[in-house]
């Protein structure tokens, strides 16, 4: 059913515009475009939580522990950080949503694990902002 609806159109239709958006294109020679600077910023600010959060010693079949203290705390940010994403008051009726998508994209905070599901949570945020006029074509 979903392989035959709207959704799922609309999410292959992005991430072949998305595809398209990188050939032939150097990350190294990309400049990023106001639109995507706030978004950019985030990540990398969560990205340095990753160094303030060290590892927890334990036995370890799959992921650490720790990884919930960074979930956590990317967690009590992510409202406040989506809404400096895109400023404007009726944003934040998208917020709840956003985060749902953002947050998964982490992976599984109970099973401390990561797939490919969780990199499509990620497209679906980054599908979500575009639909939203946060992002645009020239950004992709």
């Amino acid at each position: 059913m979903f392989l035959k609806s709207n959704a799922c159109e609309e999410l292959l239709t992005f991430i072949l515009s998305l595809q398209k958006s990188v050939i032939g294109v150097r990350i190294s020679e990309s400049e990023l475009t106001a639109e995507i600077q706030p978004l950019m910023e985030w990540l990398e600010t969560i990205d340095k939580w990753i160094d303030e959060v060290p590892p927890i010693e334990q036995p370890m079949r799959f992921g650490n522990k720790s990884f919930r203290v960074w979930v956590d705390r990317v967690r009590a940010s992510a409202d406040e950080m989506l809404f400096k994403v895109y400023p404007h008051e009726g944003f934040k009726l998208a917020i709840p949503e956003l985060n749902h998508y953002f947050m998964d994209s982490f992976g599984s905070y109970e099973r401390i694990d990561y797939g490919t599901g969780h990199e499509l949570n990620f497209l679906l945020f980054l599908l979500c902002l575009f639909k939203l006029k946060v992002l645009s074509e020239d950004s992709l």
